[in-house]
């Protein structure tokens, strides 16, 4: 949609855009399973249950 608008900085918009998707999907790929296992040895160490 912004692309299409043709506004001033456009292509600054756009990279800034596309390069924040892509650091928080390389973010959350390399934190996803060391959180999980916190969070899992977390629940394990309550019963199951946080």
């Amino acid at each position: 949609m912004v692309a299409a608008q043709h506004l001033p900085g456009n292509d600054t918009i756009l990279a800034t855009v596309t390069w924040t998707i892509v650091l928080s999907v390389v973010a959350h790929g390399l934190t996803a399973n060391i959180l999980a296992s916190r969070y899992g040895a977390r629940a394990d160490q309550r019963g199951g249950e946080l």
